[in-house]
């Protein structure tokens, strides 16, 4: 089991490599086999494009207010505009390498801030805390209502969400401390969460605005579905929405592909019985939601890592 552990940790890239193009592939022979689907696309409309776009830039807007709180939690001043520079070339930098921007982003809170990568991390990493807690909350509420208005249901989905919200209590009222006499990895990677989710909990007034940023843009992703999907020809409603956008928000924290392309089209189509849509449908909706962001992130995040980078060259010169 060690060397198998080892293994991975060696080849990671490699095998993210090769995890992403054979999801890509098996999309594309999906995607292939449905190909009627695809007329659907006669049915989007400039419209919901540029609506599309919005909500994207306006999730990055309050993420990027999101980390300015946190970083200023650290002691920091940065400015908005630097925050949300930032996190453009952050999901720019993600949509191309795994885990990309997060290093680009620790890499420059170093340099301009003098703020230690470990540091930030561990506060960031404390705040998944907060945002797991709601995610989890208000997946339970939108299965709660498709369950009892609908009569939907997806029995391993709620198992997930449940374990998730109580996890989450757990952390937050009881605020355990594990001891790692032998420095493994998770444990001090667990560790490293809660010492950063004791930061943030300190201050009841950053606590606040926390939980209200966090909620804010979950609430902003719900309309995003809702457009793509109307764009194509077919209706959503608000709590099926909810449900899609928490979890799509949640499988973004699992890097196992560049900006985890597959993992949410996968789960999706598994609880296509709970949105109420064809799973081919729901995979063309979410390939083309991507499809509009990249384009964003590559335009808007591409001039935001310019800007960021000659940014550092010019404090690299000084």
């Amino acid at each position: 089991m060690k060397k198998i552990i080892e293994f991975l940790k060696k080849h990671r890239k490699l095998l993210s490599n090769i995890f992403t193009i054979l999801v890509i592939v098996l999309m594309i022979i999906y995607l292939y086999k449905n190909r009627l689907v695809f007329d659907s696309l006669k049915n989007l409309k400039v419209e919901y494009i540029v609506y599309i776009i919005l909500s994207q830039v306006t999730t990055v807007a309050v993420t990027a207010l999101l980390n300015q709180k946190i970083i200023q939690t650290l002691d920091r001043d940065i400015s908005y505009s630097d925050a949300f520079h930032l996190q453009y070339a952050n999901n720019f930098l993600n949509k191309i390498i795994s885990e990309g921007g997060a290093l680009f982003r620790g890499y420059y809170l170093k340099k301009t801030h003098k703020l230690p990568y470990t540091k930030y991390i561990s506060t960031i990493a404390g705040s998944y805390i907060l945002s797991f807690f709601f995610y989890s909350m208000m997946g339970l509420v939108s299965m709660a209502y498709l369950f009892f208005v609908k009569g939907k249901s997806n029995y391993w989905i709620l198992i997930f969400f449940i374990a998730l919200f109580f996890g989450t209590i757990i952390l937050i009222w009881v605020n355990p401390r594990f001891k790692n006499k032998k420095n493994n990895r998770i444990l001090g990677l667990i560790n490293s969460i809660l010492e950063g989710w004791v930061k943030i909990k300190e201050n009841k007034k950053n606590l606040l605005v926390f939980s209200s940023l966090t909620l804010l843009l979950l609430l902003l992703h719900v309309p995003l579905s809702v457009f793509v999907y109307r764009g194509l020809g077919h209706s959503i409603g608000v709590f099926e929405s909810l449900y899609m956008s928490c979890m799509g928000i949640i499988t973004t924290f699992i890097n196992v592909t560049p900006n985890g392309i597959g993992v949410k089209e996968g789960i999706y189509m598994f609880s296509s019985d709970i949105i109420g849509l064809n799973s081919e449908v729901l995979l063309l909706g979410s390939l083309i939601s991507r499809a509009i962001t990249l384009a964003s992130s590559f335009i808007l995040g591409g001039i935001s890592y310019f800007k960021i980078s000659s940014k550092l060259k010019k404090e690299n010169i000084e």
